[in-house]
């Protein structure tokens, strides 16, 4: 029995349509320090601005394994040493413990690097400061420089403020 070649080419169509898999990949927007401000400025509840040391176990990070989704959210106990934000820039004295709240979107989780600097914007929420990692970067950005520091500066003090596009 022969086999047309139109007959052959579904066949294989229809042999790799079933082989494909989807491609999966996090979309995110480019984090933007300016962007968190504002946002943090228009909520409702309060946040911090702060540049400091992150500590905290590193054996606590959520894992995703073989593509599996890891936890939505894991909570670490952490401390952050830095400066908080004030009308003179980051000139105040900022020594806490905080909850490092690590995000996870399917197997795609926030990697922090304890002993790394950041600009973080901590929330409080419930009597307890709430730093959070994402694997998008929003809120808290990894060793931030003078010039993003500068930018946040002059969005707390009436200044122009404008994220980037």
């Amino acid at each position: 029995m022969r086999i047309g070649a139109a007959a052959r080419l579904a066949g294989i169509a229809l042999l790799l349509a079933l082989a494909a898999r989807p491609a999966a990949a996090l979309s995110c927007r480019t984090p933007d320090p300016v962007r968190d401000f504002l946002a943090a400025a228009a909520a409702e509840e309060i946040w911090m601005v702060v540049t400091g040391t992150l500590r905290f176990n590193t054996s606590a990070l959520p894992r995703s394994h073989s593509g599996a989704a890891a936890a939505r959210q894991t909570d670490i106990p952490a401390t952050l040493r830095g400066l908080g934000l004030g009308p003179k820039g980051f000139d105040r004295p900022f020594a806490r413990a905080v909850t490092l709240r690590v995000l996870c979107f399917g197997p795609w989780c926030g990697a922090p690097e304890d002993g790394g600097r950041y600009l973080a914007f901590v929330k409080r929420e419930a009597g307890a400061d709430i730093v959070f990692a994402s694997p998008c970067g929003a809120n808290l950005h990894a060793t931030p420089s003078r010039a993003t520091l500068a930018a946040i500066t002059a969005c707390f003090t009436g200044d122009a403020c404008a994220p980037a596009r």
